[in-house]
């Protein structure tokens, strides 16, 4: 289980994030919040019962969650679906830099990068499903 105050503070916003999509998001945050909660939980699950969390692995998970985002995008369409899918295709980069090059991944910058993309999808999930919800506040309004 990670120990840093700030990957805890990370995966508790990334957390409420999708909670907060499946609470009050449309049908493409909630299906980018499942996506993005099941990314998270399968990564908390593997780093408890495998140390250390294999790289291989990681890059795996990444791409099929980035892929399954595409299916999303491709589905629904916005535009903040499309910086997600950035964000996970720098991710994904990173990933494969690392593993590429044969570098540590628990390096200072590989965990600056990989903690600015991963808060910088939870914020685009979050500001899409408050849009979401207060476009459909002010439709019912009227």
């Amino acid at each position: 289980m990670p120990t840093s105050p700030i990957v805890l503070a990370q995966i508790g916003l990334a957390l409420a994030g999708v909670v907060f999509a499946l609470w009050k998001g449309g049908s493409p945050e909630r299906a980018t919040g499942a996506l993005v909660g099941a990314n998270v939980a399968v990564g908390l699950a593997v780093n408890l019962l495998v140390d250390p969390f294999p790289d291989t692995l990681r890059f795996a998970m990444d791409g099929l969650t980035a892929f399954a985002l595409l299916w999303v995008t491709m589905r629904w369409g916005a535009t903040w679906m499309g910086a997600i899918m950035l964000l996970y295709a720098a991710q994904f980069g990173l990933h494969a830099y690392y593993l590429s090059t044969g570098r540590d991944q628990s390096d200072y910058l590989h965990a600056v990068i990989n903690n600015v993309v991963n808060t910088s999808i939870v914020v685009c999930l979050i500001t899409a499903t408050a849009f979401s919800w207060r476009r459909r506040a002010r439709a019912a309004a009227a």
